[in-house]
């Protein structure tokens, strides 16, 4: 079912996006707000993929190591990959 007003040749995520993009554009109107948005955008993203490695790392040291006796959910902690 297609929402009001949507254009008809747009997928749901494209609409989602061209949606993003006009509410991005209108709240930095100016080239240096959006640069500043743009970094820090960036900078967020930087630091959640830093953390993810450092969790999946986590997750997967008893069975990398071979650490002890290794139970079905350490199992699936290290079969785990976002």
């Amino acid at each position: 079912m297609r929402a009001k007003g949507r254009a008809a040749h747009l997928s749901p995520p494209q609409y989602h996006f061209k949606v993003l993009i006009s509410k991005i554009t209108s709240l930095a109107s100016e080239r240096t707000t959006l640069d500043e948005m743009f970094d820090q955008h960036e900078n967020l993203l930087e630091q959640l993929t830093g953390h993810m490695v450092e969790i999946i790392r986590e997750f997967r040291t008893q069975t990398g190591l071979d650490i002890d006796t290794i139970y079905p959910f350490g199992a699936a902690f290290s079969a785990y990959d976002p």
